[in-house]
């Protein structure tokens, strides 16, 4: 799958469910490694509200990883773009 792929299967799957924060998360970083830093960022901005409403201890659609750890990789992925 090319980056181009990739980019449209996770955009198309942050609109389908907006919720499913890992792959916001991945969509995240596809974009930053593609070089749209600030669009990288407005995904991290969102998905740090998002984050910050749920339970730290709860698990995400993966069934592996809790909120508090996918809180604590956006803000040190934030941290890197700002």
């Amino acid at each position: 799958m090319s980056d181009a792929q990739a980019l449209d299967h996770f955009r198309q799957a942050t609109f389908a469910s907006p919720g499913d924060s890992l792959a916001r998360y991945h969509y995240a970083h596809l974009l930053y490694q593609n070089g749209s830093a600030k669009r990288a960022l407005v995904q991290l901005n969102i998905l740090m509200a998002e984050l910050s409403s749920l339970q730290a201890e709860l698990f995400l659609s993966d069934g592996e990883t809790r909120v508090a750890e996918l809180l604590r990789a956006v803000r040190q992925f934030r941290e890197l773009l700002l």
